[in-house]
């Protein structure tokens, strides 16, 4: 691993220490449930955008994440542009331009989400279900 860190110019980090790591951005992208209480407490990060699902070891979880001040960008916002394509391209026959343009828009949805969660002083998991919910209650766009 530290030939592929030197090449790109990083830095490796043992998985021990990678919670302790200074970062802008955390992004798990591959385990599920490593964002508890334990891990939670030893971050130093700004914010969380990955693709792994279920992030959160537990919902309660996002709410140690606010508290803490780190922004939560939920996981099944972040990786839902494989949904979305599979979905789109193979089961809806949608053009690429079309779920091109979708996926795109992941970055708006987020937006949408934080400015709604920031306003109601509460995490953007919060957020982002309620946001879920309406989209499933209105049906296909």
């Amino acid at each position: 691993m530290a030939g592929i860190a030197e090449e790109l110019g990083a830095t490796a980090v043992d998985a021990e220490s990678l919670y302790e790591e200074p970062c802008d951005i955390f992004a798990p992208c591959a385990v599920g449930a490593i964002l508890n209480s334990e891990t939670i407490a030893r971050l130093d990060c700004k914010a969380i955008a990955g693709a792994a699902n279920n992030q959160l070891e537990g919902p309660e979880d996002a709410e140690r994440l606010h508290e803490r001040g780190i922004l939560y960008a939920p996981d099944f916002i972040c990786n839902s542009g494989g949904a979305i394509a599979l979905c789109g391209l193979e089961a809806l026959s949608m053009t690429d331009d079309y779920v091109a343009a979708k996926i795109l828009s992941i970055r708006d949805t987020l937006k949408v989400i934080f400015k709604e969660a920031r306003e109601n002083k509460e995490s953007p998991l919060h957020a982002a279900e309620r946001l879920a919910r309406r989209v499933l209650e209105r049906g296909p766009a």
